[in-house]
């Protein structure tokens, strides 16, 4: 994965994922920006919530999954840096 940011004024950034994605445009808020951007303590915060919440429905599926078996070989494929 590749991520790369270029400042289009202040403290405004366009970021630029992998092809396809579209451009992202960060910003803090005044006094510092305009604001026309999430902030990057914003992004971050959702990246976070986004990694916990991922995990969460993971474990909620697998829990009620009829083979348990079957779920924690699926999620040790998944997250193999984890498990080791």
């Amino acid at each position: 994965m590749t991520v790369h940011l270029q400042q289009q004024a202040d403290y405004r950034f366009d970021i630029r994922f992998d092809e396809g994605m579209p451009v992202l445009t960060s910003d803090e808020p005044a006094p510092l920006g305009s604001g026309t951007g999430p902030s990057p303590v914003q992004l971050l915060c959702a990246a976070v919530s986004n990694c916990l919440s991922d995990s969460l429905l993971c474990c909620l599926r697998f829990a009620s999954s009829s083979n348990f078996a079957q779920g924690h070989r699926a999620w040790a494929r998944a997250y193999p840096y984890i498990l080791g």
